[in-house]
C-alpha cells in the first residue's frame, strides 16, 4: 500500500502544479500567443530565455510587436498568472494609489532570497518600511553625497587611465571596464575599500566573476518550476555553480564587515547605516551580521550593474549620434577648463547642480529611457482589483511592466518616442513627466533613493572620458544583449580617438 500512497502524493503534486490560474481580462489585454494549456508560458520561456539565452527585454518586445504594444497575460506551471503592462497609469496605481495591495510576492522573494536575503529589494511591509526610512535618512546626508562624489571623481580618472593604456594598441572593450569601474566605486562608497578591479587585481576579478555568475544563473529560476528541487539536491551544474559563487561572495562581504573599524566618520554607506540604526532602537536587529550582509549586498548590486549598463548604453547611443557626442565633448572641455587640467578629478560642486553639464546629464537620462538598465519589474496583487487601463487582475496575479514600452509610449513621449533625442530633457519637456512615465528608477513609494548619485556618477564618467577622446564603434561591432538581471551587452568595442 505504501507505493499506492506514494503515487497518490505524486499525482496530487502534479495536479497542484498544473492547476490553472484565474484569467486576466478587460482593457486591451490579450493572451500571449504561445501560452499553452496547463503550462502557460513556461515552455516558451525555457526554450527562448533559458536555452536560447534571449534577454527578457527582447522576449517581451517580440510579443508587444505581435500585438500592437498591447499588454498581455500568460499562465505558468503552479497556477501562476502573469500580466505584462505598458500603461503608465497602471504603474502609478501599483506604486502609489493602491500601494498596499501589491507586494514583491512569494515567487520573487523565494527566487532571489539566496542573493538579496531580507534586503530592501526583496521585502514588503514592516521590513521594507524600516529599511526605506533608514535609507532615506542616509541619502539625505550631504556627507554621503560628498563622499561618493569624491570616489566617483577619482575613479573616473583611473578609468580614463585604463582606456588610454588600451587605446594605443587596439579597439577598447568598454563593457568590462565600466563593470570594473562601478565595482570599485561601490566598494569604496559602501565599505571604504578599494579592490582595484580596474587595475587588474586578481581577487577583485574573481569576485566580479562570482557576482556576474550569480546574476546570470539566478534569472533561470524564474522560468524553471523545478529549481527548488535542483537547488536543494544540487542536481544541475547551474545550481552547483550558483551555490559556489554565493559562498564566495558571502565570504567577501562578511570579511569586509568584519574589517570595518567602527569609527563611523567616513561617510560610507556602511557607516551611515550603522549610525542610523544606532539612533533608532527599533532597528537594532539590523546590526546582526546576516542583516548587514543582506542590506549592504542590496546597496552593492544597485550601485554596480545598473550604472555600468547606463554608461554603456550612453556611449553606444552617442557613437550612433556624433552630433550629440560633440556637444558633450564641448561641455566637458568647458568643465575641465575651469579646473585647469583634464587630469584633475571632478568634485561634488563641479557637477551636482542640474545646470552643471546639462547636456551630459540629458544624454545619460535619454539613454536610460531607451535602454533601461532594469528592463522589467513586477509586483504581486494581494487582492482582486481593476487597473486604470481596465485590466481586471485577480488576487495572486504577478503584474509586471516593461520599462522600455512605458518609456517609449507615443501617447506620452510623442511620435518620436523611439528616437534618441537628449534635447527633450534640455527643454524641460521630459523632466515634467512623472516617474510613472519614466520608471527606470522605479516609481512612487519605491522610487530609487540613489537616483541622484547614479546620475552624478554618470555625468562624472562621461565628462572625464569625452574631455579626452572621441569614440567610434568598432567596425565589426554588433549590439548583442545578454541574459542577466540587468540590461547588459556582450561587448562594447570602440575606437578611442584622442582630441
Amino acid at each position: 500500500m505504501e507505493w499506492v500512497a506514494f503515487l497518490a502524493v505524486c499525482l496530487a503534486a502534479a495536479l497542484w502544479a498544473l492547476r490553472a490560474g484565474r484569467p486576466v481580462t478587460g482593457g486591451r489585454v490579450v493572451t500571449h500567443s504561445r501560452s499553452l494549456p496547463f503550462v502557460g508560458l513556461t515552455v516558451e520561456m525555457v526554450r527562448k530565455v533559458v536555452l536560447g539565452r534571449m534577454p527578457f527585454l527582447q522576449f517581451h518586445l517580440e510579443e508587444f510587436a505581435r500585438n500592437g504594444n498591447r499588454p498581455y497575460s500568460a499562465g505558468a506551471i503552479g497556477g501562476l498568472t502573469v500580466v505584462i503592462l505598458t500603461d503608465h497609469r497602471d504603474v502609478k496605481y501599483i506604486h502609489k494609489d493602491a500601494f498596499a495591495g501589491f507586494e514583491k510576492g512569494p515567487k520573487f522573494q523565494t527566487v532571489l532570497k539566496d542573493l538579496l536575503g531580507g534586503g530592501i529589494f526583496n521585502v514588503d511591509g514592516k521590513l521594507w518600511k524600516e529599511q526605506r526610512n533608514i535609507a532615506h535618512h542616509m541619502f539625505a546626508k550631504r556627507r554621503l553625497r560628498e563622499h561618493v562624489a569624491a570616489v566617483y571623481g577619482s575613479h573616473s580618472q583611473v578609468l580614463a587611465h585604463q582606456i588610454a593604456r588600451q587605446a594605443d594598441a587596439a579597439d577598447v572593450d568598454l563593457k568590462p571596464l565600466f563593470a570594473s569601474f562601478t565595482f570599485d566605486t561601490i566598494c569604496m562608497a559602501a565599505f571604504g575599500r578599494r579592490p582595484s578591479a580596474l587595475e587588474g587585481d586578481p581577487d577583485a576579478a574573481a569576485l566580479q566573476h562570482h557576482f556576474d555568475n550569480i546574476q546570470t544563473l539566478i534569472v533561470n529560476r524564474f522560468m524553471l518550476p523545478w529549481w527548488r528541487l535542483s537547488a536543494w539536491l544540487q542536481l544541475s551544474e547551474a545550481e552547483r555553480s550558483l551555490t559556489a559563487s554565493l559562498k564566495a561572495v558571502d565570504a567577501q562581504i562578511y570579511g569586509m564587515l568584519e574589517a570595518h573599524d567602527g569609527r563611523g566618520d567616513s561617510g560610507t554607506l556602511l557607516d551611515l547605516f550603522l549610525g542610523a540604526i544606532t539612533d533608532d532602537k527599533g532597528a537594532a536587529a539590523y546590526a546582526e551580521p546576516k542583516f548587514l550582509r543582506d542590506v549592504m549586498l542590496n546597496f552593492f548590486l544597485a550601485g554596480r550593474d545598473t550604472t555600468a549598463s547606463a554608461l554603456g548604453s550612453t556611449i553606444l547611443l552617442l557613437c550612433q549620434h556624433p552630433a550629440w557626442q560633440a556637444k558633450v565633448a564641448a561641455e566637458a572641455k568647458q568643465v575641465f577648463a575651469a579646473l585647469g587640467s583634464v587630469q584633475e578629478p571632478l568634485g561634488y560642486d563641479d557637477v551636482s547642480d542640474p545646470d552643471a553639464a546639462p547636456v551630459a546629464e540629458a544624454c545619460f537620462l535619454e539613454a536610460i529611457r531607451l535602454r533601461p538598465p532594469v528592463p522589467t519589474n513586477e509586483k504581486s496583487a494581494s487582492e482582486d482589483c481593476t487597473l486604470p487601463s481596465g485590466v481586471v487582475v485577480p488576487k495572486g496575479t504577478v503584474c509586471g511592466w516593461n520599462c522600455y514600452a512605458v518609456q517609449t509610449d507615443p501617447a506620452v513621449w510623442g511620435d518620436d518616442a523611439c528616437r534618441f533625442d537628449p534635447g527633450r530633457w534640455l527643454t524641460g519637456d521630459a523632466r515634467a513627466k512623472s516617474d510613472f512615465m519614466y520608471p527606470a528608477f522605479n516609481a512612487g513609494y519605491r522610487l530609487c533613493l540613489g537616483k541622484s548619485t547614479a546620475v552624478l556618477q554618470g555625468k562624472m564618467a562621461l565628462l572625464t572620458l569625452f574631455a579626452r577622446w572621441r569614440f567610434e564603434l568598432a567596425e565589426d561591432f554588433k549590439e548583442v544583449p545578454v541574459l542577466t538581471i540587468t540590461h547588459q551587452l556582450e561587448s562594447l568595442r570602440v575606437r578611442a580617438i584622442p582630441l
